[in-house]
């Protein structure tokens, strides 16, 4: 593991939501700044949510250039996509989806998506994939200010994507946890992956754990996945909700991909230390051929700690990660020590090398 960064304020200035590509021979990563305003423990006005920072490493990911600033910028993913490189960010916690472009030196916005409700959406750290001349990844639309959502796809066809016009989003069939109960309760769906699934495609949705809506219970390595057809000239439509399944880490960020080479699902999550409760400080590799029977390949990082409270406090969660050749590249955001699990204070790139051999 190699440490990306780090914050200069870790009580306070949080590290969040990286990303991670392989673009020109380099490898860029990104991750944004968060932050509730005044000292540890406290809320305040949500001051710190529209900076990304970007670096690169020509290495392979050994040393790390000085992290470059982009203001109304967040949940930034990196995207190298014929021969380009572009980061789909919002321009604030809740806000337009935007693509920028890089020239060599930064990110310059190129132009915004407009969904049905332009202004409140959330990409947080799903990268997208290219499927039969597609880009495609998922976003969340919030619904209230309350933690409500309802999730879609959106699609371009690869030579068309710096034409704004020409991304199209699932209409009319917006899903979320409450039309698809979880055991009689109403759920919270997050971000999730897009990834071929038999002759079409899955949305698979995080679930998350503690912000179940109407109920105290905790949904544990859970996942929902809807079925998802390309219609109408290149609308990605969620056509059915498929139930909900068994996913290692399905309620917290989780990172997960098609592999070609070994013709198998690849997902790499915080799976719950003791099955019932949430955990982040636990990394791990799993592999499926059904996206339903998961089974555990490899140990990334695996904390020891049973002290709950520092347990709580120590982190290696949110991956993004790619194909690199015959290894896998990843950035992830850590805390050490920190406020909390979420609240982490650094990212660290990690490369796993020959990951077939563990297969």
């Amino acid at each position: 593991m190699t440490i990306i960064y780090q914050s200069p304020d870790p009580y306070n200035l949080y590290v969040g939501t990286p990303s991670i590509c392989e673009h020109g021979g380099d490898i860029y990563a990104s991750w944004n700044h968060f932050s509730f305003g005044g000292s540890a423990g406290t809320t305040g006005n949500l001051d710190e949510w529209n900076r990304t920072f970007w670096c690169k490493s020509a290495d392979g990911g050994l040393t790390w250039t000085q992290p470059q600033e982009l203001v109304d910028c967040f949940w930034a993913c990196l995207e190298s996509i014929s021969g380009e490189l572009y980061m789909t960010c919002t321009n604030h916690r809740w806000g337009q989806l935007e693509i920028r472009k890089f020239d060599g030196l930064t990110f310059n916005k190129v132009g915004e998506i407009r969904p049905q409700t332009p202004s409140d959406n959330h990409w947080a750290a799903s990268s997208g994939f290219v499927h039969n001349g597609y880009f495609l990844r998922s976003f969340l639309r919030r619904t209230s200010s309350t933690y409500t959502f309802r999730n879609a796809c959106l699609a371009v066809p690869i030579a068309d994507f710096e034409n704004m016009a020409a991304w199209k989003w699932s209409q009319g069939n917006w899903e979320g946890g409450s039309e698809h109960k979880y055991n009689g309760q109403d759920a919270l769906w997050l971000e999730g992956a897009v990834v071929p699934f038999l002759t079409d495609l899955a949305l698979v949705h995080r679930v998350n754990d503690n912000h179940t809506i109407g109920s105290s219970i905790e949904i544990i390595d859970k996942t929902a996945i809807n079925i998802v057809e390309m219609q109408n000239g290149g609308e990605p439509n969620i056509t059915a909700f498929s139930g909900y399944y068994d996913l290692p880490g399905g309620h917290s960020q989780f990172g997960l991909r098609w592999c070609t080479v070994h013709n198998k699902y690849l997902l790499i999550s915080n799976p719950s230390f003791d099955g019932t409760t949430s955990d982040r400080n636990t990394l791990k590799i799993f592999s499926s051929d059904d996206l339903a029977t998961w089974i555990e390949v490899y140990t990334i990082y695996e904390d020891e700690i049973n002290n709950s409270i520092a347990r709580d406090r120590n982190a290696h969660s949110y991956v993004d990660w790619r194909f690199s050749g015959s290894d896998i590249i990843m950035a992830l955001r850590v805390s050490i020590n920190g406020k909390d699990k979420h609240d982490t204070n650094g990212c660290k790139f990690v490369r796993i090398e020959d990951y077939g051999q563990h297969l």
